[in-house]
């Protein structure tokens, strides 16, 4: 059993401003839902890496797993 259908919790986040990292973009929502430890350090606005301690405003809690490099995923 899923906790809610697959991609209404993007859907949620996207449609509230108040999650989006760059303002008047909801495509950059990966900090209000990623965790607040483990990620790679990184310098880039936006990035889960980057000051980890402001990750995690929704409370989802994602883990760090894989990487992504441009367009490629593993």
């Amino acid at each position: 059993m899923d906790a809610c259908a697959i991609g209404q919790l993007i859907e949620y986040v996207k449609t509230h401003p108040r999650y989006w990292c760059a303002e008047n973009n909801p495509d950059h929502i990966a900090k209000a839902l990623a965790g607040k430890t483990g990620w790679f350090e990184d310098t880039q606005n936006c990035s889960p890496g980057n000051r980890q301690n402001e990750n995690n405003i929704t409370g989802f809690n994602a883990l760090p797993a894989g990487w992504l490099n441009g367009y490629s995923a593993a």
